[in-house]
């Protein structure tokens, strides 16, 4: 919560109309900030969610797979393709990672654990800084905004409040993920 720790689900279905702001640099945004990828050596797009755990022979009972390849799809006893998968894979190969969620016990939930860690690692993120307005603050990690930034050439780019601060100067430093 506000005193600490706390989760943020960052959604990866979002479009224009779920943004809360429009950031435009020179207008209400400064950079701050090089551009900077983050996470190339965890970029995954072959995603087994081993489920259903037995507690008496201590494994799981079922798995789901996450993937961008059909064959490798009708291979997994339950295998499921979805489009950022089938992208990430085109771009840099087949890149398999396992989960384990041992509380959940329906396809259902391990299919959504499944697709949103395919959409949370399918590429590298794009991180870069600005500096906003105060008028900004009520902006929270998490919240989705447009950006806009002809220096690099971004035009209404959606991306997710990663971080928020108070800067001495008054204005509030955000850190931006895409």
């Amino acid at each position: 919560g506000p005193g600490g720790l706390y989760l943020v689900r960052w959604r990866f279905d979002v479009s224009a109309v779920d943004s809360v702001a429009s950031l435009v640099r020179g207008h209400n945004a400064e950079r701050t900030s090089a551009i900077e990828y983050q996470g190339r050596d965890h970029v995954a797009n072959s995603i087994r969610v081993d489920y259903g755990h037995d507690l008496i022979e201590d494994n799981p009972t079922a798995s789901v797979l996450v993937t961008g390849d059909e064959i490798e799809q009708g291979r997994a006893p339950y295998g499921v393709s979805t489009y950022p998968a089938r992208l990430s894979r085109s771009r840099y190969g087949v890149r398999p990672h396992e989960v384990s969620a041992p509380v959940v016990h329906d396809r259902a939930t391990a299919i959504q654990i499944g697709t949103w860690i395919a959409a949370a690692r399918c590429a590298p993120s794009r991180v870069v800084s600005y500096s906003i307005p105060a008028e900004l603050a009520a902006l929270e990690p998490g919240d989705v905004v447009t950006l806009t930034d002809d220096e690099i050439a971004l035009s209404d780019r959606l991306a997710h409040v990663d971080a928020i601060a108070w800067q001495a100067s008054g204005q509030i430093g955000v850190t931006l993920r895409s």
